[in-house]
């Protein structure tokens, strides 16, 4: 039997740096426990170290999503997420690339 998880999607702007500022993103979409968290990333251009790591700090460590599945995005924003997933230890759960999203609309 496949699990079915609820879907909470998130799509970055063009620029995202800040704990703050994820906090605000991800506050509206709570509840995230046992959800699939998508982190639409294909607009942006560059983000933060610091709001990478509070970004996966609410998801999946402390908002206990079932997953977080960041869809593009520049590669130093991937290993930023990446490395945050590493050093909290839920890297289990973070998947990086395709989803199921359409395709991105053009500005």
């Amino acid at each position: 039997m496949t699990e079915h998880l609820e879907t909470r999607t998130l799509v970055l702007p063009y620029l995202v740096a800040g704990r703050d500022l994820a906090d605000g993103m991800v506050d509206p979409l709570e509840p995230v426990a046992g959800t699939r968290f998508v982190v639409d990333g294909r607009s942006l251009a560059t983000g933060s170290v610091s709001f990478a790591s509070q970004l996966v700090v609410r998801v999946l460590d402390q908002g206990g999503a079932g997953s977080l599945v960041l869809v593009g995005g520049p590669r130093d924003f991937v290993e930023h997420v990446s490395g945050a997933a590493e050093r909290l230890g839920v890297a289990d759960r973070l998947q990086l690339g395709a989803s199921d999203l359409p395709a991105a609309a053009s500005a």
